[in-house]
């Protein structure tokens, strides 16, 4: 993963092996739930910023991280961690902070699986498909 990038790739490969003949591959679907899924917990994460609520911020942090390491978003998993691990010992200035930091975050991440997503579907809907171990 460069130090720039938001995903990384390398992390994505384990999907090729799910994929099946005759069936859309594993990886844009999974993307496009996470891209479903994932703005209902931002939207949880800033009420939770405004309420302090210390447990639900680490419920989201916690669930967001799991779906964000699956599909590499290695710098956003992080992002939840710190929220995950600090909420009980930050205060609210600190808290909105970390919350602000996640969302940006979180739209970098999205741009990039975005971009991934593309690249994967052209990739299927020509003839020269290639997995990700080729490209990683």
């Amino acid at each position: 993963m460069s130090e720039s990038s938001y995903i990384d790739r390398s992390a994505l490969v384990q999907f090729d092996d799910l994929d099946q003949e005759g069936l859309p591959p594993v990886l844009p679907r999974l993307i496009a739930l996470f891209l479903k899924n994932a703005p209902k917990r931002i939207a949880e994460f800033t009420k939770h910023a405004k309420t302090l609520s210390i447990k639900g911020l680490k419920w989201e942090a916690h669930a967001l991280k799991s779906s964000s390491q699956t599909l590499g978003a290695r710098k956003l998993a992080e992002a939840c961690l710190k929220i995950e691990s600090l909420a009980d010992k930050a205060d609210s200035k600190k808290i909105r902070r970390l919350v602000t930091n996640l969302k940006k975050t979180y739209v970098l991440s999205c741009r990039e699986l975005m971009e991934i997503k593309v690249e994967r579907s052209k990739r299927e809907n020509s003839s020269e498909y290639t997995d990700l171990r080729t490209v990683a």
